[in-house]
């Protein structure tokens, strides 16, 4: 069965995203709508790289009490902080290591000033990296996940590692067959690690494997280097069932995610144009957030933000599109009147930190793009 997108719909789809909501977080609801159709009640489930631990919440939420998610993040920080978020959960463990082709220790390398990069590996992707190495513990999933009969999916965002991780994983992959979702770069990941096309493949062919992008077009050993994917994300699935719904219920899904998503792209340009009213009205209005949501936003829509706050050390006293970045501390210089205008993955929680800084719900507005 072909796959129901052709390559000129796939390549207008990402063109499409890419100028109005972002590839990447395109991506991320799609892997989120993924997780919805595929994980149930009672499964096992991987998060490799959980970083601030969006995916486990959601992993967490459908798994269920009877169901377990193993979450792996290898920064000392944020183990930290997940270990404390789940400690009353009995169906989420928290591995503070990072997946490999073995267990012991290695090198690896912290991004200061975004640590979403962090890899065994120095990420190809920062021209202003700040990078500091520090050593972590490894591990494998097939010695982590030894004493269980069934895995329903694997999730891989361990920035370049995808190979090592899977390569520790072939136990799982030869008998529990789980639908596996990985982030990697192909011929760029393989050259920062090490490895070469043909061993890249043969995970796949030697488990059993058939690795698609996350439109569901079948890749090969001839994607490695000419026509590339268009998307960074992909599925490799073993399971008839998972085989059936990558040929034809993720295209379906792939456009109910991107109609969801314009609707809150209507929404988005409705709250722009308030926020330009407030501005043009003598209102001081303040950003808070300076990640990539609010990068997309800003170069899309040049909204003139007196300043922006965020809560990462790393990014005060930079600037995001001419705009400065202060910590939020500066906001309790301001009159409670200032207008704040959330743009940020984490908007409640952010949301729920100015009101207790004292300002009022009615002179915040969340603006969130998924």
């Amino acid at each position: 069965m072909k796959n129901m997108l052709s390559d000129e719909m796939i390549s207008s789809l990402f063109d499409f995203t890419e100028k109005n909501v972002g590839a990447f977080d395109f991506q991320e609801a799609l892997i989120s709508d993924i997780f919805n159709k595929i994980v149930r009640t009672g499964d096992i489930v991987v998060d490799g790289g959980a970083h601030t631990g969006r995916h486990t919440q959601t992993l967490a939420a459908l798994a269920g009490a009877k169901g377990r998610v193993y979450a792996f993040e290898p920064l000392p920080a944020l183990a930290t902080d997940l270990t404390r978020k789940y400690q009353a959960s009995s169906n989420v463990g928290i591995i503070p290591k990072a997946l490999s082709n073995s267990s012991g220790k290695t090198r690896f390398i912290f991004v200061k000033n975004n640590p979403s990069y962090s890899g065994i590996e120095a990420s190809n992707r920062l021209t202003d990296a700040q990078n500091i190495e520090i050593e972590v513990e490894t591990t494998t999933l097939d010695a982590e996940l030894a004493g269980e009969t069934s895995c329903r999916l694997i999730k891989l965002d361990v920035e370049g590692a995808e190979y090592l991780a899977l390569s520790g994983a072939l136990n799982i992959l030869d008998h529990l067959a789980p639908l596996v979702l990985l982030e990697n770069d192909l011929q760029q990941t393989a050259t920062r690690y090490g490895y070469s096309r043909e061993q890249f493949f043969d995970i796949f062919t030697r488990t059993g494997y058939r690795l698609f992008d996350i439109t569901g077009i079948e890749i090969t050993e001839d994607h490695w280097i000419g026509r590339r994917p268009h998307f960074d994300n992909f599925i490799a699935v073993k399971r008839p069932e998972d085989i059936d719904f990558v040929k034809t219920g993720l295209p379906q899904l792939l456009f109910a995610t991107l109609l969801k998503m314009n609707y809150v792209i209507a929404d988005v340009t409705r709250n722009i144009f308030t926020v330009m009213q407030w501005i043009a009205s003598g209102q001081k209005v303040v950003l808070f957030g300076a990640g990539n949501r609010a990068r997309l936003i800003l170069e899309n829509y040049p909204v003139p933000f007196a300043y922006a706050a965020d809560n990462d050390p790393g990014k005060t006293g930079g600037k995001l599109c001419g705009i400065e970045i202060f910590s939020p501390a500066k906001l309790l210089e301001e009159s409670k009147d200032l207008k704040i205008v959330i743009i940020s993955l984490w908007g409640a929680e952010i949301q729920k930190q100015l009101i207790e800084m004292g300002f009022s719900p009615d002179r915040i507005l969340k603006l969130n793009i998924h």
